[in-house]
């Protein structure tokens, strides 16, 4: 699927400049972070590659969202037959015992994103006529890595998921299917 990782890049752009001032007010605090001696972005990174290469070793495209300008750090896509499977995921990293977890607001922001994709999905250029919405599940989740030596799941949720209207009658291999994946399990 060539043409994601150019879908991903233009949605990115689209949302950005939806929220652009939260966008600039965000990279201001991380080069403030950076510049005394924080290294939460190195760390976050860490964890973002992480998860992306634990989804390509399952079969997923993966791709980091640019300088995390979404609510999603991670985007991947699959096809799974009788549909494909969407996953933006957003990654929190810690070195302690516990990577913070996502609070409602977080949520809110990943679901308003997958509704954001959705509707980008049915305009966007980049998005091959063969592709067809009428068999897309999306889902959103959260990815708790923790990275001591080497980078761990420590938690691992999906907390929604869209499905086509065509895959009513095999929803729940489809959940399961679909929650399995984001357990970021070998």
């Amino acid at each position: 699927m060539e043409w994601f990782d150019e879908f991903v890049k233009e949605t990115v752009r689209e949302w950005a400049q939806k929220d652009k001032d939260e966008v600039l007010k965000l990279h201001e605090f991380l080069e403030l972070m950076v510049a005394e001696g924080f290294t939460t972005v190195e760390l976050g990174k860490e964890g973002e590659h992480f998860v992306r290469k634990t989804l390509i070793n399952k079969k997923y495209q993966a791709v980091l969202s640019a300088a995390s300008r979404t609510p999603s750090d991670v985007w991947a896509i699959t096809n799974m037959g009788e549909y494909h499977h969407i996953m933006l995921v957003q990654v929190k990293t810690t070195e302690g015992d516990r990577p913070a977890s996502l609070n409602q607001e977080n949520v809110d922001e990943l679901k308003a994103l997958a509704s954001f994709v959705v509707n980008r999905l049915k305009k966007s250029s980049k998005v091959p006529k063969e592709f067809s919405i009428k068999s897309l599940v999306l889902s959103i989740g959260y990815a708790g890595i923790i990275s001591d030596n080497e980078p761990q799941v420590h938690g691992a949720k999906c907390y929604c998921m869209w499905y086509a209207d065509k895959l009513a009658n095999t929803l729940e291999r489809v959940r399961v299917q679909v929650r399995t994946a984001h357990r970021l399990q070998a």
